[in-house]
């Protein structure tokens, strides 16, 4: 009877682990999509100020060709 109650307590010890694991798996999960969405926000940001910098530049050829 006692092996049984210690068994009992580990195993719900050991079940109450893998819930908690499991559980910070997911808000680790939704922590880093989250910053991946930031990042891609700011490369897309960033590609479409060189886009608007490289049509200004290539208007000031244009100009200066003029």
């Amino acid at each position: 009877m006692k092996y049984t109650k210690i068994l009992l307590i580990i195993l719900i010890a050991i079940t109450f682990n893998a819930c908690s694991t499991s559980l910070n798996q997911e808000s680790i999960d939704k922590s880093n999509n989250q910053q991946i969405s930031q990042l891609l926000d700011e490369l897309h940001k960033k590609d479409v100020k060189i886009e608007n910098l490289e049509n200004e530049i290539q208007k000031l050829k244009e100009d200066a060709k003029k």
